[in-house]
């Protein structure tokens, strides 16, 4: 092979690895400048409808966003403290309301948010039987970044027909409808707690429902279930560990945010 191309193969190679460089550089460069890897305070804007308690970050153009699926019969804004750091670190935090606040059992088969914003990427999140209902949206190729979950429950229900009525195989056995992240390779964060009413039994199901390569499982000592919601009423907990609780919830959702968005 003769000498200049040679040299002319041998430049376009150096050529190459140099605009790989570059490449890589340039993409850990705006990652670090990218408004979601650093702490934020924007101010909050919220909106409260018919159809979503929303939190936004007021002046920026948001690109990720939190559709959070909540406990069974629990208010939204029971969750503000969730909605409003969400928020302030720059997410879009719609909070859903579906028919008595119960989105396991009055499962919509669309999420109007995912309509709604259709330019912001989502993660899925649910707290108790919310858990359950946003490991089935997760579940149904909504395109999701991510998934959070905070002592979930319900990961199959009985099957009804379109008159109400439950379905039954040919062996006369009640259909169940099952719902699963695992093997879906989705990034997601489990939260438990180590109060009594999360039995091993519980623990175990969340975690054979998720995907164990892609999930990291936060135990949150002096816990409770019912206070991942500011719902102190029934909480066994001091007040002290309950906002300790929460804080700590923050923590862990705020990190795990940032890893799936800046890497």
């Amino acid at each position: 092979m003769p000498v200049k191309v040679k040299s002319r193969i041998l430049y376009a190679i150096c050529a190459a690895i140099l605009v790989a460089v570059f490449a890589i550089g340039l993409c850990a460069c705006n990652k670090e400048q990218s408004p979601y890897a650093s702490d934020n305070a924007f101010e909050i804007e919220i909106s409260d409808s018919e159809d979503a308690l929303v939190f936004a970050p007021k002046g920026f153009s948001y690109t990720y966003g939190v559709i959070f699926y909540v406990g069974a019969l629990v208010e939204p804004t029971y969750y503000s403290y969730l909605g409003e750091a969400l928020a302030k670190q720059g997410y879009l935090a719609v909070f859903p309301k579906i028919d008595g606040n119960n989105a396991y059992n009055n499962y919509t088969e669309s999420e109007p948010a995912l309509e709604k914003y259709k330019k912001v990427k989502f993660f899925i999140a649910g707290h108790d039987f919310g858990g359950g209902a946003a490991v089935r949206r997760a579940s149904e190729n909504v395109g999701a970044i991510g998934v959070m979950l905070y002592a979930p429950l319900g990961f199959a229900k009985q099957k009804f027909d379109e008159n109400g009525k439950l379905e039954y195989d040919d062996d006369g056995n009640v259909v169940w409808e099952h719902y699963s992240i695992a093997g879906l390779s989705i990034p997601t964060l489990l939260v438990e707690t180590d109060d009594a009413l999360r039995t091993e039994d519980l623990k175990l199901a969340a975690t054979q429902h998720t995907d164990a390569s892609s999930t990291e499982i936060v135990l949150l000592t002096n816990s409770d279930s019912i206070s991942f919601s500011s719902i102190d009423a029934f909480s066994s907990l001091t007040e002290e560990q309950r906002s300790a609780q929460r804080e700590n919830t923050l923590n862990h959702t705020l990190s795990f945010l940032k890893k799936v968005v800046c890497g």
